[in-house]
């Protein structure tokens, strides 16, 4: 019984933490509170995306932005793609690190269907081409 309370009480103080104290949550050291804050992002869905994008770009922490980009790519229903890929181009732009990198483009790839020209991906980690890519499949 006393368990049961326990979680009700820390899934509704999660309900109250804004974007920017889940995008906080993702770095701590505590698994299961960067989960639920994981979880939370993923939920308010392509809305915080935008935040996602700003706190990614401030951020030197590599688990926190590991979950930034995870938290993104999860955005996986056909009316997030406007939103979701830009961001992920975006965040291919500014990141130098080839761990990060790699992931974002995997996702790129999930998220446009250019997994399908098999392993060799003709953009690669170039985010000019892919942008100039995305642009030219949104006219």
């Amino acid at each position: 019984m006393v368990a049961v309370i326990i979680i009700v009480i820390v899934n509704l103080s999660d309900r109250s933490r804004s974007t920017e104290e889940l995008i906080g949550d993702l770095a701590t050291k505590n698994p299961k509170r960067m989960r639920s804050a994981f979880e939370r992002l993923v939920k308010q869905g392509p809305r915080c995306v935008p935040q996602l994008v700003q706190e990614y770009k401030k951020s030197t922490d590599f688990m926190q932005k590991k979950g930034i980009v995870r938290a993104i790519n999860r955005m996986r229903a056909p009316e997030d793609r406007p939103t979701v890929v830009p961001a992920l181009i975006e965040l291919l732009a500014v990141e130098e690190d080839p761990r990060l990198r790699q992931e974002i483009v995997a996702d790129l790839q999930l998220h446009t269907g250019r997994r399908h020209l098999g392993t060799e991906n003709p953009l690669g980690e170039d985010a000019d081409a892919w942008r100039k890519w995305w642009e030219e499949q949104q006219k």
